[in-house]
């Protein structure tokens, strides 16, 4: 636990989820053809989840010298796919 609070990875899981869940709901209030299950929206936000963690890493490595880390990606994935299952 004390790993999981030191590589700040609850901000990951909070990122995914603030960031894409808003953006699944937009989708599905105000276009008609996205409302087509759970299943492919909760997939379709882990996508979205995935591109929004690789692109966050990929700038923070190009810029920052940051470590690129790609537990990083999948918290916030897991973070997009919680907040549109809770959706």
């Amino acid at each position: 636990m004390k790993n999981f609070i030191k590589q700040r990875w609850h901000l990951h899981i909070l990122l995914g989820g603030l960031v894409i869940t808003p953006l699944i709901w937009l989708l599905i209030t105000f276009d008609p053809s996205f409302n087509f299950g759970k299943f492919w929206q909760v997939f379709i936000a882990g996508f979205f989840g995935y591109v929004l963690g690789y692109s966050w890493e990929w700038y923070f490595g190009k810029f920052h010298e940051a470590p690129f880390d790609t537990r990083d990606i999948w918290f916030t994935t897991l973070g997009a796919i919680i907040g549109t299952m809770l959706l």
